[in-house]
């Protein structure tokens, strides 16, 4: 799966594949690569879960000025207007419907980005784990020699 991310403005692609896959013919060059990539996936991930955040606040103070805007006019007018009638003209809002759909699709990111975060944490446990295996089978087969 490829994750479009845009990050200092600049649109990149992180191939979750790549960046989670492991190579056991070369384990050195999968360990060397972890930290960067990681730290790659992770700042991406942070910068989401920041905007992510950013957009949610942004929905509630347009969902409270709305709320707000739509009494008024609604009092101006001298109708009795309920709490479901007005969230759902908050909800019919095209500037609110903007917003969360922006909202929802930065929050999808996020909890991709997440994910990826999540299997490169356990990729790295695995070369660990793969790398002493290795020294172990090399240590056996200069015992047996």
């Amino acid at each position: 799966m490829i994750i479009k991310v845009i990050l200092e403005g600049k649109e990149h692609d992180i191939d979750t594949d790549r960046v989670t896959q492991i190579n056991e013919n070369d384990l050195s060059k999968c360990i060397v690569e972890q930290p960067s990539l990681y730290a790659w996936v992770a700042t991406a991930h942070a910068v989401y879960e920041s905007e992510a955040k950013r957009l949610d606040e942004a929905v509630k103070d347009k969902e409270h000025e709305l709320y707000a805007h739509y009494k008024q006019l609604a009092e101006a007018k001298n109708e009795k207007i309920t709490e479901r009638l007005l969230s759902a003209r908050i909800r019919e809002n095209p500037d609110y419907q903007t917003l969360r759909e922006k909202h929802f699709a930065v929050e999808e990111k996020r909890r991709k980005l997440k994910s990826v975060v999540f299997a490169m944490e356990h990729r790295k446990d695995m070369l660990v784990q793969l790398s002493a295996l290795k020294r172990g089978e090399m240590k056996l087969d200069a015992m047996n020699m």
